[in-house]
């Protein structure tokens, strides 16, 4: 017996996409796994790129840009929690 199709199936719902924004020209964007590349490393975690398509700087990947950004803030605030606590001591 052999199979037969009734609905095509979406293969677009399978791929996996993430999203990346370039830092040189501003241009956002997505990308699908076989057009990414890994660039990540224990301190800083996972991370990926892609050459940007207007510029051709290297475009990371939203989600570790936004990490990244946490950390800085956190320790940002940490200085100034510091320098508040010996300016009123």
């Amino acid at each position: 017996m052999t199979m037969k199709t009734i609905v095509e199936g979406n293969l677009e719902v399978t791929k996996e996409y993430k999203y990346f924004e370039c830092l040189n020209c501003g241009w956002i964007g997505k990308a699908d796994k076989t057009e990414y590349t890994y660039c990540g490393d224990q301190r800083e975690g996972d991370s990926w790129y892609v050459k940007c398509p207007c510029c051709g700087h290297k475009a990371y990947d939203i989600q570790q840009r936004h990490r990244l950004s946490q950390i800085v803030d956190k320790e940002i605030r940490m200085q100034q929690r510091k320098s508040n606590y010996w300016e009123n001591r």
